[in-house]
């Protein structure tokens, strides 16, 4: 299940809620269900990749700066591979699918959900941007 709050930006995946401007403490919840890696870092920005989420087929990215969520990105679990891809086509109609779920790509007061279509870098994924 995949679901954005539209009037909040809660973002509701499995059995697990995302707030807005979650603390970078509040990852600790989600080491204990899920295989949480740091995928970088750099000055005030830290980026951690989820893994196994809607039974292993999406991987979660959530991006914080200064310890404060600003983004989440969905992908498929094939693209979060170090190998090179190429984003099949059921690849794209499940990130398509999912994008759908939580309303297409749309504008709030409290950030936004837009497309992540990079075909030259092979990448496809929902971007949750908050405020």
């Amino acid at each position: 299940m995949i679901k954005v709050d539209y009037n909040t930006g809660i973002l509701h995946l499995d059995d697990i809620i995302i707030m807005p401007k979650s603390n970078l403490d509040e990852l600790d919840a989600l080491a204990k269900k899920f295989k949480i890696k740091k995928s970088f870092e750099r000055n005030d920005l830290k980026i951690f990749v989820l893994f196994g989420m809607n039974n292993g087929e999406m991987v979660v990215s959530l991006s914080f700066k200064m310890d404060i969520l600003t983004a989440i990105n969905i992908s498929t679990a094939k693209q979060s591979s170090d190998q090179a891809f190429v984003v099949s086509q059921k690849e794209r109609w499940q990130i398509l699918a999912w994008l759908s779920l939580i309303g297409g790509i749309k504008n709030y007061p409290w950030g936004g959900v837009d497309l992540n279509d990079d075909r030259k870098g092979s990448e496809l994924s929902i971007l949750i941007k908050y405020l």
